[in-house]
């Protein structure tokens, strides 16, 4: 998941350093650049592997990973998360059954009614991409499947 900065870009007039070292603007403008880049690896997908869906008293699995590989819990469920606009996840459900893909909070999935799940078929991965903030607080994600 790519994290978000929620900082105004300095001015054009900003002084960006002093002493030597970054003002803060300039600071956070850097870190960010950084982080969205992939920070030290180089890559800014983070992938969550052999993760373990859950039900009942926890609830689904939140996940937190720009790919997220399920192989363990099937029948069970993970919730996409609480995601900006324009962010995506990829759910990848090898656990031998179908798996439940539920929206964050007061959110929807396609053409699916508000909290309803996704159900994710054995085998195949599914892309989620969340396209805007809802006025109930939730998230409308768009998906495909893509194998």
């Amino acid at each position: 998941m790519i994290p978000l900065y929620p900082q105004q870009i300095p001015s054009p007039t900003s002084q960006v350093a002093t002493n030597g070292i970054f003002t803060q603007y300039w600071w956070w403008l850097i870190n960010a650049l950084y982080n969205r880049t992939g920070g030290a690896s180089g890559n800014p997908n983070t992938v969550g592997a052999a993760l373990t869906a859950s039900a009942g008293a926890v609830g689904p699995l939140l996940l937190s990973s720009y790919y997220n590989e399920v192989l363990f819990g099937g029948g069970l469920g993970v919730m996409l998360a609480n995601m900006q606009a324009g962010q995506s996840q990829v759910v990848f459900n090898g656990t031998g059954s179908a798996i439940s893909v539920f929206p964050y909070t007061s959110g929807e999935i396609d053409a699916l009614a508000v909290n309803a799940a996704y159900a994710l078929a054995n085998g195949k991965s599914q892309w989620f991409r969340c396209v805007k903030l809802l006025a109930s607080g939730g998230r409308l994600y768009r998906s495909f499947q893509q194998g």
